[in-house]
């Protein structure tokens, strides 16, 4: 297995689990991904390049759907690192060459992390470990 190809593996173990301490973060996640639907919804629906003059009602919607998924993504990553800060979230390094979870980093050392392209690090409950979100990759 590459890289790319962990790291999508990676990707579809993002769920959600039942901890009390990261229901309000789930609904903001799922509120992110049904914002994320909307947009693609749009997208694919309407020439961005070369709009014709009918579809200006059309990407007025997309720009508004845009920038409140911005808003909402932001909002999320903020929860998240409030729930990392609070230890409702553990932060795990993974191991680039063989590519498996090496072990649990402190908040600082991932934010010191975060900005480069190197490391592999995904967010877990601290309750019952489902991870939660693929950090960086």
């Amino acid at each position: 297995m590459n890289r790319e190809e962990y790291f999508i593996d990676l990707e579809a173990r993002n769920g959600y689990c039942e901890c009390p301490k990261l229901q309000a973060l789930y609904l903001e996640r799922k509120h992110v991904e049904g914002l994320e639907g909307r947009c693609d919804f749009l997208e694919r629906n309407v020439d961005l390049d070369a709009p014709r003059a009918e579809d200006k009602g059309f990407i007025r919607v997309y720009k508004k759907a845009t920038i409140e998924l911005y808003e909402a993504v932001s909002k999320y990553r903020e929860s998240l690192k409030i729930q990392m800060i609070f230890g409702n979230i553990v932060i795990r390094l993974h191991d680039v060459v063989n590519l498996k979870p090496l072990k649990n980093i402190s908040v600082e050392k991932f934010l010191r992390l975060q900005d480069s392209e190197e490391p592999i690090i995904t967010a877990h409950c601290n309750s019952c470990d489902q991870q939660v979100e693929v950090l960086c990759g």
